[in-house]
């Protein structure tokens, strides 16, 4: 398993190869997590607490992908303002 740093060189290299830093200033990356933690809501929508715990497998495939989705923008939001997340975790 690789370790929080090393995937988090992986998002940053994969968004730099692509030249996408030039549209992830704070709003932008905000608004982008706001969005994807939308996209996840919509999995639960109508479900009883019951349901949400029986996900089909579609279902718990979508939910995994729009996680990655929101830890890609936390990655890029907390490297804009050069935030360590496990130590502000840490602090909670």
């Amino acid at each position: 398993m690789a370790d929080l740093e090393s995937i988090q060189q992986k998002i940053i290299s994969f968004r730099n190869a692509r030249d996408w830093a030039q549209f992830h200033d704070p709003k932008n990356l905000a608004e982008a997590l706001s969005i994807e933690t939308g996209e996840l809501l919509e999995n639960f929508l109508w479900k009883t607490t019951e349901q949400s715990r029986n996900l089909t497998a579609e279902e718990l495939k979508n939910v995994k992908e729009e996680l990655a989705d929101i830890f890609i923008f936390l990655t890029y939001l907390s490297k804009e303002y050069t935030i360590d997340l496990l130590v502000e975790v840490e602090r909670r």
